[in-house]
């Protein structure tokens, strides 16, 4: 059985891409991440929001270490559908925990141009949360956000605007499982 063209383009990926942020430098970012979001939500029960399917890998190790109480749930809005480019905003999964008057918390994996998180978060306001607070693993350094001056409540690290894969981040639905971020280098 031959391997799929996106597996091998994958395969060829990796051999040209070079580690950005080691696993320790997963782990502590998810470790400080985790206590902010502690002494931020002490004795509240917020819900947390896990966008699908990149932002997995991340929530599943930052919930290890909130110790407040919270109600989990998830949603899997995509602009990429395993493309390396994005295009319209597409709703697969809502979240199905009722958000009005409740405190959210989004977790996502990258904040890059920002348009997904932008409209997860406009959708929970406008569903009557009474707040909503990002927390993003990575943000990209650029000026293409969805609106001037954009970041994340809660940002973990910033990268360089390259194209990155690892640790949920995918190329081409490839290379969630990896335990550290790498980068395409250029041609």
């Amino acid at each position: 059985m031959s391997k799929p063209a996106s597996l091998l383009e994958f395969e060829q990926a990796q051999t040209k891409a070079h580690c950005v942020v080691d696993e320790a430098q997963v782990n502590a970012t998810v470790h400080r991440l985790a206590a902010e979001l502690n002494r931020d939500y002490a004795g509240q029960s917020p819900l947390l929001i896990v966008v699908m399917s990149g932002a997995m890998m991340f929530a599943a190790q930052l919930m290890k270490e909130l110790r407040f109480s919270l109600r989990l749930d998830y949603c899997h809005v995509t602009r990429y559908r395993g493309a390396l480019t994005g295009s319209d905003i597409e709703w697969r999964v809502s979240h199905r925990l009722p958000v009005q008057g409740q405190d959210v918390i989004v977790l996502d994996d990258i904040l890059d141009e920002g348009h997904t998180l932008k409209h997860i978060v406009d959708t929970l306001e406008t569903a009557g949360a009474a707040s909503v607070k990002s927390v993003v693993f990575c943000e990209k350094k650029h000026d293409r956000k969805a609106y001037a001056g954009q970041k994340a409540d809660y940002t973990g690290l910033s990268l360089d605007d390259l194209y990155v894969f690892g640790y949920g981040l995918d190329y081409k639905e490839y290379g969630r499982q990896l335990p550290a971020i790498y980068a395409l280098k250029a041609d």
